[in-house]
């Protein structure tokens, strides 16, 4: 039960930092477009609402963008700089600060946005809303935050200014959110279905692979085995001979050094056969001594 709570618990950090990985690897291009659209928005509404608000609100996005571009390219470049939980914290607290600056529009501007320029705002908002909820599906928190915050502001926004239809028009933000909200879960079910098979996958392969090779080194001890069994015999019937060619050579040289009058060859060969034998004597202890290691 211990190891399984471990390999649970393993796994859902691992799952965990593949997903902010992926947001912040993702993280610079939703800054850029994001950014890009703030700004767009800020010049086409500028000369219909109070410029001070509306490039304050711009400049902020600006800065948070950048912020969020610097937090992914330190994330690859700079780890070291920080460990991982807080370049996490760092990534979602400006991911939430970008979304809360974009929801706060809708308050900013009360009462401002001219009719004829409040359909292009609005899907501008759906738009934002639903790309950021998108792009931050790993993270439950990030998505919902994103869809929430901004459509809700501006349903807030919607009721302050008691606009035609206004109940309808906050019902159809809602039941958005509901959807949206609930894709978000059913990516995040399937996302950590397909993460814990992956990493069922990743240890059975890694279990194998090391099966593989106790296979393999229980094969080459074997053979190892096997050839010191095969030394052992040899150096046994190699020796049993030997000896009794060394103890002959012995005697010999003996009889030798005690006879007078032998040709002088007798007395020069001897030796090197004797330090031949003697030789054999010590490959054949040599080959006895592997097969017993």
């Amino acid at each position: 039960i211990y190891w399984i709570k471990m390999k649970n618990e393993q796994f859902d950090q691992e799952v965990k930092k593949i997903k902010v990985e992926t947001m912040i690897r993702e993280a610079s291009g939703s800054a850029l477009i994001g950014s890009a659209v703030s700004v767009i928005l800020t010049f086409y509404l500028k000369d219909d609402v109070d410029q001070f608000k509306i490039f304050s609100w711009c400049f902020t996005l600006l800065f948070l963008g950048v912020l969020r571009i610097l937090i992914s390219i330190g994330y690859f470049k700079l780890n070291r700089i920080f460990s991982y939980d807080t370049w996490s914290k760092l990534f979602y607290i400006a991911t939430i600060s970008f979304a809360a600056t974009w929801a706060s529009i809708s308050i900013l501007l009360l009462d401002q946005i001219p009719p004829e320029k409040y359909t292009i705002f609005v899907t501008i908002l759906l738009g934002f809303a639903s790309g950021g909820a998108i792009s931050h599906m790993a993270s439950k928190l990030l998505a919902s935050f994103y869809c929430t915050s901004v459509v809700f502001c501006h349903s807030i926004k919607v009721m302050i200014e008691g606009k035609e239809d206004a109940y309808l028009m906050v019902g159809v933000e809602m039941l958005f959110i509901f959807l949206l909200i609930k894709l978000v879960n059913t990516y995040n079910k399937i996302y950590n279905e397909s993460q814990r098979l992956s990493f069922e996958l990743k240890d059975k392969l890694q279990l194998e692979k090391e099966l593989q090779k106790q296979k393999v080194l229980a094969l080459q001890k074997s053979k190892l085995a096997s050839l010191g069994e095969i030394a052992s015999g040899m150096a046994h019937e190699i020796n049993n001979p030997l000896t009794i060619s060394i103890g002959k050579l012995d005697v010999l040289n003996h009889l030798i050094r005690k006879t007078e009058g032998l040709p002088e060859a007798f007395y020069t060969q001897i030796e090197p056969i004797m330090k031949a034998n003697q030789r054999a004597a010590d490959i054949v202890t040599s080959i006895k001594n592997l097969s017993l290691n």
